[in-house]
C-alpha cells in the first residue's frame, strides 16, 4: 500500500485568457486556454494536496489588480487556496498602487 502525506503546493497558477490577457501565453497554442481548478485536481487526482498557494501568471500590468480579485474568487470556491501571490510593480511603487485603483 503506497503511503500518502498531505502535501501544500506552494506555486500554483491558474489563468484565464478569455478573463485576463497574458501576452505570454498569446503563441503557446497548448498552453493559450483557461487553465483553472478542476483541471489541477485532475492533474494532482493522485496526491493529497491540502492546501496552495497561487501565484500571478504575468497578466497585463492594467490587469494585476483584477487578476488579484479573481484568485480571491478561486480561494472562496476552493479553501485549498491559503495564499496570494500578487504581481507588483515595485520599480512604480507608490504610482503604481494609485493607478490600479483607480
Amino acid at each position: 500500500m503506497e503511503e500518502t502525506f498531505p502535501i501544500v503546493d506552494a506555486h500554483v497558477h491558474f489563468w484565464d485568457p478569455d478573463l485576463l490577457r497574458f501576452p505570454w501565453l498569446e503563441d503557446i497554442l497548448a498552453l493559450n486556454r483557461p487553465y483553472l481548478l478542476q483541471d489541477f485536481s485532475g492533474a494532482a487526482s493522485s496526491l493529497s494536496v491540502e492546501k496552495m498557494v497561487f501565484v500571478e501568471c504575468n497578466c497585463i500590468p492594467s490587469q494585476n489588480l483584477q487578476e488579484v480579485e479573481w484568485a480571491a474568487e478561486l480561494a472562496q470556491q476552493d479553501p485549498r487556496i491559503r495564499g496570494i501571490v500578487p504581481m507588483f510593480h515595485w520599480k512604480k511603487g507608490k504610482q503604481f498602487m494609485t493607478n490600479s485603483q483607480n
